[in-house]
C-alpha cells in the first residue's frame, strides 16, 4: 500500500491537521485517553466535516468472560482494587451512552451506538490461553509475580479447571461484546 502512514501520537494532542480523513477508527484506544474528551475533540478536529468517527470500546464485563475469567480467579488470591467509573480501564465506557455522550458534548452530529456480538476464537488450548492471559495483562501479571511458588501452582489448578468450559474442539472460544 503506497497511502498508509502509521504516527505515534498524544491522544488529545494529534499531529494531523484539521480535516484531512474521511475517516477515523479507534479501536480500544478511548478507554486509555487521559482525557477523553479531549481525544475525541481531536478525533473530531482531523476527520472532514462528510467524515465518519468511530470508537470501539468493551461492553460490559458481565458480557466479556475473556476479560473477566482470569481475574475472577485471580481474585480469591489476591484482592483486586476496584476500578473507580472514570479509570482507565477495559470497561471505562461499558455503560451504553457514556461514549456517545463524550462524543455529544464534543459536538459531534448524529452519534449513533450499536452493540456487536462476536465470539474471540483462536486455536489454543487452556494451558495457552491461561499463559497468554496471565501475561498479556499487566495488573494480572503483577499480581501474579507476587504470589509464592504454591499459591501459583494452586492459581494454575484452578484456572485450568475452569477455562475448559470456553474451549470445543481444540479451539478456545469467548462470546464478546463490543458497543461502536
Amino acid at each position: 500500500l503506497a497511502n498508509v502512514h502509521c504516527a505515534q501520537c498524544v491522544a488529545d494532542a494529534l499531529t494531523f491537521p484539521d480535516a484531512c480523513f474521511d475517516a477515523d477508527v479507534c479501536r480500544f484506544g478511548s478507554i486509555f485517553f487521559p482525557d477523553p474528551a479531549g481525544g475525541i475533540l481531536e478525533l473530531l478536529r482531523v476527520v472532514k466535516a462528510s467524515g465518519r468517527v468511530a470508537c470501539a470500546v468493551w461492553a460490559a464485563s458481565e458480557v466479556n468472560p475473556f476479560h473477566y475469567v482470569c481475574a475472577d480467579i485471580l481474585s480469591k488470591y489476591v484482592p483486586l482494587p476496584p476500578v473507580g467509573p472514570d479509570e482507565h480501564g477495559a470497561f471505562r465506557f461499558a455503560p451504553p451512552g457514556k461514549l456517545a455522550s463524550v462524543f455529544e458534548k464534543a459536538g459531534a452530529v448524529q452519534v449513533q451506538e450499536k452493540v456487536l456480538k462476536f465470539t474471540i476464537e483462536a486455536d489454543k488450548s487452556p494451558e495457552e490461553f491461561w499463559q497468554l492471559r496471565s501475561e498479556m495483562s499487566e495488573i494480572i501479571r503483577e499480581k501474579i509475580k507476587r504470589l509464592s511458588p504454591e499459591f501459583r501452582k494452586w492459581l494454575t489448578e484452578d484456572a485450568l479447571k475452569v477455562l475448559p468450559g470456553f474451549f470445543s474442539n481444540g479451539k478456545m472460544r469467548f462470546p464478546a461484546q463490543v458497543l461502536i
